[in-house]
């Protein structure tokens, strides 16, 4: 059986659960109305749910499938909102999970920087990581005075020797386009 995930992170609260955080372009960050983080997760399916319960029952064989879930937009107040949403299997979710985890990453180093200093992470060595990290590099490293490339959590793999040939390589010229930022070759 396949594990439907609805892309919210969440925490115990008053023996609740509540929405810690929405994962960008997961089935709840998707869901109208809009639901901010700090609001509770008070059914499944007509399942009431709390700090207690093991939810993932409630969700099983559930991906792709309509799930309505209820939150409970404050303690105090006793309204609800119910939404029809679909959830994900647990590997798109983890990958939602990983790309927020990079733009936190990547707008902190930015902010203690003040913009100076590039960050990018490579989450393996394998020829898509290669291209992924050639984009990033270009897009948030290449431009900046420094930059960081995080190779935590990495998985391996055998493109290491292209990444330091990239890393070692000489400016050897500046284009630019008329009334644009000047790029490095």
């Amino acid at each position: 059986y396949q594990t439907g995930m609805l892309g919210i992170v969440l925490q115990t609260h008053k023996k609740e659960l509540q929405i810690s955080r929405i994962i960008r372009h997961g089935p709840l960050y998707q869901a109208t109305p809009t639901i901010k983080p700090g609001a509770y997760l008070w059914e499944i399916d007509g399942n009431r749910v709390n700090a207690a319960t093991n939810i993932y029952p409630f969700l099983r064989n559930k991906v792709g499938k309509r799930v309505k879930v209820t939150i409970r937009l404050s303690l105090k107040d006793k309204a609800t909102k119910t939404i029809s949403l679909r959830p994900i299997s647990t590997w798109p979710e983890r990958q939602l999970r990983y790309a927020a985890w990079v733009r936190d990453r990547r707008a902190r180093v930015t902010r203690l920087s003040g913009g100076k200093i590039g960050y990018l992470h490579m989450q393996g060595m394998g020829q898509s990581d290669l291209l992924r990290f050639i984009r990033d590099f270009e897009t948030h490293v290449a431009t900046k005075h420094a930059g960081i490339i995080d190779l935590r959590f990495n998985w391996g793999g055998n493109v290491h020797d292209r990444v330091l040939q990239i890393l070692s390589r000489k400016i050897y010229s500046f284009w630019q386009i008329r009334g644009m930022a000047r790029w490095k070759q």
